[in-house]
């Protein structure tokens, strides 16, 4: 099998994430001062009924703290309805986003 190939330069557009923002409290996600450390807390919510919308009922959050965290976390569940997805992980800063 032969093959033949031309060269071509390629620019390459990426998104990169810079800054993260507290959903609660509006605050940056970068201060080690703040309660977590150089952490911060990512939240999944969705549910799982059934039929095309439980897809697109996924949302995402980011919290600074769990002071930030739990008031929301309460609000979410108390407006359940049975089929409901709260998934929390706790995510590093990135280090382009650290602020020393």
């Amino acid at each position: 099998m032969s093959r033949k190939y031309e060269k071509q330069e390629v620019t390459i557009v990426k998104k990169r994430c810079i800054a993260t923002y507290c959903d609660a409290c509006g605050k940056e996600i970068s201060m080690p001062e703040r309660y977590c450390g150089w952490h911060y807390y990512h939240v999944r919510t969705g549910y799982n009924d059934w039929g095309n919308d439980s897809a697109e009922s996924i949302e995402y959050y980011d919290f600074c703290s769990y002071d930030c965290l739990k008031p929301h976390q309460d609000k979410y569940f108390e407006d359940a309805r049975g089929s409901e997805e709260y998934e929390i992980t706790r995510k590093e800063i990135p280090e382009q986003q650290m602020k020393y």
